[in-house]
């Protein structure tokens, strides 16, 4: 019982009340007992629910059947006070007359009132405050909406195609996807592969060049040399004179030449056969000849019917 309660009450017996004064003062006493154990003689003595009672005032409206059961709630320490009230540790908000988790609550996500919308073909959380959509199986992610797992985001440029849901190609020029997607143009070695209108082809690299689809180094000859002749600088030549000379009628290994800068000294002159070659020392009038054979080994007949010296 109260003290304070005890003291009016002997008070009362001291001195000598009447019986009807007397009663009331014990009934006073019992009842004040009983409202001190339940908590709520404290908020009648405007004690520590005071600001729960004040809080659902506010919410509920002062005097009314709500609010009263919120101040009740509070006394046994429970309810809305204790909850997003001033009696709570604040994790949750009020909203409206509700108390929620503004940081999980899909209808209240971050603040009052944002509702997290979930896109199609997915579902949608509120995590930390911030809402967060999830796609079905079979979708991703685009934009905010969910779209089928093998379409691009956002689409692609005209003249492109999407691949793999992930990348936009040029189907005419991607020797990675020929024509369609995942085909791979291969090529030979020494060759870098090209695609070309949708379809496959390769290119030789520098230094090489094609023989039977296939790429050969330039100083080869493509599908080798006939009997008794042998290949330089990728060129058949008879086999007895050095790479890049010819052998003529006489025997003499001649340099041919197709104009006056092939030769040292721009000295590319026509035999008599109508074959340009090299030539080198004096040029004189002395030898005469119908053809190479009419010359000296080392010479060749010049157009004008005489041996020159060849290079």
């Amino acid at each position: 019982m109260d003290h304070n309660r005890f003291d009016d009450l002997t008070r009362a017996m001291a001195v000598a009340p009447s019986r009807r004064q007397f009663v009331k003062t014990v009934l006073g006493g019992i009842a004040g007992g009983l409202l001190a154990s339940l908590g709520l003689g404290q908020a009648q003595a405007g004690g520590g629910n005071n600001d729960c009672a004040k809080f659902c005032a506010q919410v509920f409206g002062a005097n009314t059947p709500e609010a009263d059961k919120c101040t009740s709630d509070a006394a046994h320490g429970q309810g809305l006070c204790y909850e997003c009230g001033p009696k709570s540790d604040h994790t949750k908000t009020l909203c409206g007359k509700t108390c929620v988790n503004t940081k999980t609550d899909t209808a209240n996500c971050g603040s009052c009132g944002h509702t997290c919308t979930a896109p199609a073909n997915g579902s949608v959380t509120c995590t930390s405050g911030s809402c967060v959509s999830t796609c079905n199986a079979g979708y991703k992610l685009c934009n905010g909406s969910c779209i089928p797992n093998d379409q691009c985001c956002g689409g692609c440029p005209a003249g492109q195609t999407c691949c793999n849901g992930t990348t936009c190609v040029n189907a005419n020029t991607d020797p990675a996807n020929c024509g369609a997607c995942g085909h791979t143009c291969t090529a030979p070695a020494n060759a870098s592969a090209t695609c070309s209108g949708g379809n496959c082809g390769f290119t030789c690299n520098a230094g090489y060049k094609l023989c039977n689809g296939s790429c050969i180094a330039n100083d080869q000859c493509c599908g080798g040399c006939p009997a008794g002749k042998i290949c330089c600088n990728g060129v058949c030549s008879d086999s007895d004179c050095p790479c890049g000379r010819v052998k003529i009628s006489n025997g003499t290994c001649v340099t041919p030449c197709n104009g006056f800068g092939d030769c040292p000294g721009s000295r590319c002159a026509e035999d008599i056969s109508g074959q340009s070659y090299c030539w080198q020392g004096e040029f004189t009038f002395d030898d005469t000849c119908s053809d190479d054979s009419g010359c000296a080994q080392g010479y060749f007949c010049y157009f004008f019917g005489n041996c020159i010296q060849a290079l």
